[in-house]
């Protein structure tokens, strides 16, 4: 532990002072147009949304979850199913239920 806390001392040591670099790289205001931007996710892809109006903050903001599009399936794969295997097929999922409240 105190190894661990020498070597954090190293590092801090050798950042050098002055002005955070990277405030000079945010924009003021962003462009007016769109975008939508793809991430890949441990339980699939995951999409983000932006509309600009040329502001300092995006119109719209959209966030669409991977497990969105996971759980369209689940109606038809639980059709004629037993309710025992319905809670093995739906847990097998892997779902969020934060993401499935749309």
């Amino acid at each position: 532990m105190l190894e661990s806390i020498h070597i954090i001392e190293q590092c801090l040591d050798r950042i050098p002072s002055g002005p955070i670099k990277t405030e000079a790289k945010i924009p003021k205001k962003v462009p007016a147009g769109e975008a939508y931007y793809r991430v890949e996710d441990p339980r699939g892809e995951m999409g983000m949304y932006v509309i600009s109006d040329g502001g300092d903050k995006p119109y719209r903001v959209k966030v669409r979850g991977p497990f969105y599009a996971t759980f369209q399936t689940l109606t038809p794969l639980l059709e004629g199913v037993y309710i025992a295997d319905a809670v093995a097929i739906a847990g097998s999922m892997d779902g969020c239920p934060s993401e499935s409240d749309r």
